[in-house]
C-alpha cells in the first residue's frame, strides 16, 4: 500500500528512469520503511522529482504515510556517503561502517528516536540498505548492537 501511495502518482517518471528505487527495507514492529532513490540521469535530482521542489538537494526526507514513517534517502554509490545520507537526520548518531569486517556501528544506537526499540530497528534498516549499496562487492553488512 505504501509503495502504491508514494510511487503510483510518479509512475511515468519511474518508467522513464528519471527516478529509480534502489533498495527498500521494512521494519514492521515500529512501522518504519527506508527507501533509497537515485537517477540514471546525472542532471536529475531524484528527491525533487519524487517529492517536489522542497526536497531538492536533500539527502533524507521523512514522509508519514498512513501510520508508517517512511524515510526516503538519496542513493550514493559510495557506501560511506550513503551511510551519511541515511543518518543525516541524526547528526549525533556516530554511525560508521567497517567494510572489511562487514559491520555497522552506531554509537547513539538507542537514542535516534524516543523509543530505543525503534532506534535499533532503524539501525537494522540502515544495514539492510548498505547491503544494497555494497552488493557488487559481495560484502554483507550487519548492524552490531553495542552493549
Amino acid at each position: 500500500m505504501l509503495q502504491k501511495e508514494l510511487f503510483l502518482p510518479r509512475l511515468p517518471l519511474l518508467q522513464s528512469n528519471q527516478v529509480r528505487t534502489l533498495g527498500r527495507s521494512i521494519w514492521p514492529p515500529d512501522k518504519l520503511v527506508l527507501f533509497a532513490v537515485g537517477s540514471l540521469l546525472p542532471h536529475v535530482d531524484p528527491m525533487e522529482i519524487l517529492l517536489g521542489p522542497s526536497a531538492a538537494g536533500l539527502n533524507h526526507v521523512v514522509k508519514p504515510m498512513a501510520d508508517w514513517e517512511v524515510h526516503i534517502v538519496r542513493w550514493a554509490d559510495d557506501s560511506r556517503q550513503f551511510l551519511n545520507n541515511i543518518f543525516e537526520p541524526f547528526p549525533n548518531a556516530g554511525a560508521r561502517v567497517d567494510l572489511e569486517k562487514g559491520i555497522l556501528f552506531v554509537e547513539g544506537q538507542s537514542r535516534l528516536f524516543p523509543s530505543a526499540q525503534k532506534s535499533l530497528g532503524f539501525c537494522h534498516l540502515a544495514a539492510a540498505q548498505l547491503n544494497s549499496a555494497s552488493a557488487p562487492s559481495g560484502q554483507k553488512i550487519q548492524f552490531q548492537a553495542q552493549s
